[in-house]
């Protein structure tokens, strides 16, 4: 329970839905490359992606691309989506 504190206290949320939402979210290995590449917690990815959007990095990316797309094509809504969470999350918890 400490972890899930932790990431609320980082992005500066308070809104405990965002982890019930976000317990049902149907994620992947996108939310995976976005910690990474984000050097964050996995968590502050999923409450960030709700907290911004209302559904996962997952579910937002899949929402802007069509059943057919090309794998590069998701990968480019994908990395695209990761620069808006960077940014979200950059914005909520400041530099350190």
């Amino acid at each position: 329970m400490e972890h899930v504190n932790q990431a609320f206290d980082y992005l500066g949320l308070d809104d405990w839905e965002l982890l019930e939402r976000g317990s049902e979210a149907t994620t992947g290995a996108a939310e995976d490359k976005a910690a990474k590449s984000l050097d964050v917690p996995r968590l502050v990815v999923d409450l960030a992606a709700q907290s911004l959007w209302g559904q996962s990095l997952t579910e937002r990316r899949d929402s802007l691309v069509s059943a057919d797309s090309t794998p590069q094509a998701r990968g480019h809504v994908t990395r695209s989506l990761i620069a808006e969470l960077g940014k979200y999350i950059k914005d909520r918890h400041g530099d350190d």
